[in-house]
């Protein structure tokens, strides 16, 4: 009976270690991706997400947005490394360019932000969300950021992230 009890005892811990949340953070949220193959994890503590209603003049008709835009610095315990992007025209679930001619989107990550030869803007991809309730937005992302200074590129993959955003309205 006793050696019953221990097995269950285990199972138990095993069970519940295995569904501790995803990102190891408060609520289970995340930020991670590759950059060039190389795994980079947001600090949570150091992630803000927001969704900010404003409203724009486009051509003679006054209109309301949604933005969406996430910051997330301290990637990898490196103070100064950093991923940032905002979605202009935030609706929801679907797929965003990130292509560098559209400026609905914008996308960067900073190896360095004291320095500009780090700093990586869009040039092409796309990010996909893929949930969205109660201001909790789950989504995947990829990109290629080119440094206009020296020409050098990176490549972001498998990019994911898991964030509850603060709602503001200007």
């Amino acid at each position: 009976m006793r050696s019953v009890l221990l097995y269950l005892a285990l199972g138990l811990v095993f069970y519940l270690s295995s569904c501790r949340d995803e990102g190891g953070g408060s609520g289970g949220y995340f930020i991670r991706m590759k950059v060039n193959g190389n795994l980079k994890k947001g600090d949570i503590s150091q992630t803000r997400s927001f969704l900010t209603d404003y409203q724009a003049v486009v051509g003679d008709t006054q209109k309301n947005f949604t933005q969406l835009m996430v910051v997330s610095t301290n990637l990898n315990g490196k103070n100064f490394e950093m991923l940032s992007f905002s979605l202009n025209e935030f609706t929801g679930v679907g797929t965003y360019s990130l292509a560098e001619d559209d400026p609905r989107t914008s996308a960067q990550y900073g190896e360095d932000v004291n320095n500009s030869s780090k700093i990586y803007p869009k040039h092409s991809g796309q990010m996909i969300i893929t949930e969205f309730k109660d201001n909790k937005v789950r989504g995947t992302f990829e990109f290629v950021g080119k440094n206009y200074e020296t020409g050098q590129t990176v490549s972001i993959t498998n990019g994911e992230f898991y964030l509850e955003a603060q709602k503001n309205v200007l």
